[in-house]
């Protein structure tokens, strides 16, 4: 069937149809969309608070280690000891042995880690004897503070942080990076990532006598990190080299053959090198064949060297982004296709009704077409189809009026034929009379001329005869001889 034989009604009813049925799903995507912003944003502007928040945090953790370093510097038995090894053995104010200071430093040190359970290692060491440790108290393996006996003190003049705190003013307190401390005997496993603060203690003269050494462990401090995140999200840290500081696999951490941070996600080169940006907003990236969000930033957590940073991101699978998506239900879908399907149904009965007297002012054109003039016309009613009844009515009526005018000329033409015909038979009749009596005058004249002929030939002697002019008008042949 073609599309010039479909009913008008049917016609725009399909295409009204087709074009709300096509509104209704654009306006599915379009809301499927939005609401796939929506809650990008939300992820969004979680993960930029968590960002915030995780670097306040480390670096608030950051400067109350430096500032616990600084006081437990600054606690009597420091100085005491000083005094007391430079006097014999007796501090000359105090009149204390060094092994009461020292038994007092212990004690302040056990007590201190037991309520900063973080401070998992404290050390204080002296600038002689090769860098001996005078006192040592550490988190022991039941949650308890323990001293380290003297037969287990160490030398630790090949540290790194020992030759750092020679370059020290007073005053000055000193972070390392980020580390897995093997100093530690036993190595406890699985083993955390760490800071280390030192800071120097000088004796009364302005010389360096020794430094104190406290340990943090970070792994608390890092997964904190980890909370108000939704369930699936990943979360990874890593250092100014870019390698991983933690992350989902505990393998990863501190493994340097694979990478890092860079090789695993190349879009976080930004953040680091020259001209580097100090967040990357989260966005839609490619591993391998599944696609995944990732958001990060730089964290500058030592304030006396703010070039240092950390650089935490926050991954999210692609499923989980549309798992959290808040899907419209079905049942509103089914809702809306049913009162669509109602309101389409509805607009077609209303096209029937008012386009019937167009299908019945259709079947009147094809009848006139046809020469059959024996129809009803629909009713006359308002509007543009009442304004069609009434011109075609007044149509059909000049029609009817010129075709009985047509049919009386064509009357009045056939008796003036008819009667012309009967006048032309009887001129006819009087020609046809009058070329007989002409002929047979013809032939009469001829007969009369062909009988002077025979006779003037016939006349023995020279005959002729001319006109008053002179002009010969007939002769014998005996005229030539």
């Amino acid at each position: 069937m073609a599309l010039r034989d479909i009913h008008l009604s049917t016609l725009i009813t399909t295409t009204a149809l087709i074009a709300v049925v096509f509104g209704a799903f654009s306006l599915l995507l379009i809301e499927e969309s939005r609401l796939q912003n929506d809650y990008l944003n939300e992820r969004r502007a979680q993960i930029n608070h968590n960002l915030t928040s995780e670097t306040q945090r480390l670096r608030n953790v950051v400067e109350t280690l430096r500032r616990d370093t600084l006081f437990l510097s600054n606690t009597p038995p420091i100085t005491g000891i000083v005094r007391a090894s430079q006097n014999g053995g007796i501090d000359p104010r105090e009149n204390n042995s060094n092994a009461v200071w020292k038994k007092r430093l212990q004690e302040i040190l056990g007590a201190f880690i037991q309520a900063h359970p973080e401070y998992y290692n404290i050390r204080y060491i002296g600038v002689a004897n090769g860098g001996r440790e005078l006192v040592e108290v550490r988190m022991g393996n039941k949650g308890k503070a323990e001293v380290t006996p003297d037969a287990g003190l160490q030398s630790k003049a090949e540290q790194e942080y020992f030759k750092l705190s020679m370059e020290l003013s007073a005053g000055q307190v000193a972070l390392s990076r980020f580390f897995l401390d093997h100093e530690q005997e036993p190595v406890v496993f699985p083993q955390h990532p760490a800071l280390r603060a030192v800071v120097p203690v000088f004796d009364g003269q302005g010389k360096h006598f020794g430094l104190l050494v406290t340990h943090m462990d970070m792994s608390r401090v890092l997964t904190s990190a980890t909370q108000e995140m939704p369930f699936g999200a990943r979360t990874y840290i890593a250092n100014m080299n870019g390698i991983y500081l933690m992350h989902p696999d505990v393998t990863r951490v501190f493994e340097t053959s694979q990478g890092g941070i860079m090789a695993d996600f190349p879009v976080t080169s930004i953040l680091y090198g020259e001209n580097a940006k100090d967040e990357l907003s989260l966005q839609e990236y490619s591993v391998g064949k599944t696609q995944q969000y990732l958001a990060a930033k730089r964290i500058h957590f030592d304030s006396a060297q703010p070039a240092r940073f950390l650089v935490l991101a926050y991954g999210l699978p692609a499923d989980l982004i549309e798992t959290g998506i808040t899907a419209i239900p079905t049942q509103h879908i089914i809702s809306g296709l049913l009162l669509t399907l109602l309101v389409a149904g509805f607009v077609f009965f209303v096209l029937r009704r008012m386009f019937a007297p167009l299908d019945q002012l259709t079947a009147v054109a094809n009848a006139i077409a046809g020469g059959n003039y024996a129809f009803k016309l629909p009713p006359k009613t308002g509007g543009q189809i009442g304004l069609l009844v009434s011109a075609i009515d007044s149509m059909l009526s000049r029609l009817l009026q010129r075709e009985q005018d047509v049919l009386q000329l064509n009357t009045n033409l056939e008796d003036r034929v008819e009667q012309r015909t009967d006048e032309l038979t009887v001129i006819n009749a009087r020609l046809r009379e009058e070329i007989d009596k002409r002929t047979e005058a013809e032939e009469a004249l001829q007969h009369e001329n062909n009988f002077r002929k025979s006779l003037i030939e016939s006349l023995p002697g020279i005959f002729y005869m001319f006109d008053t002019a002179g002009r010969f008008l007939m002769w014998n042949r005996n005229f030539w001889v």
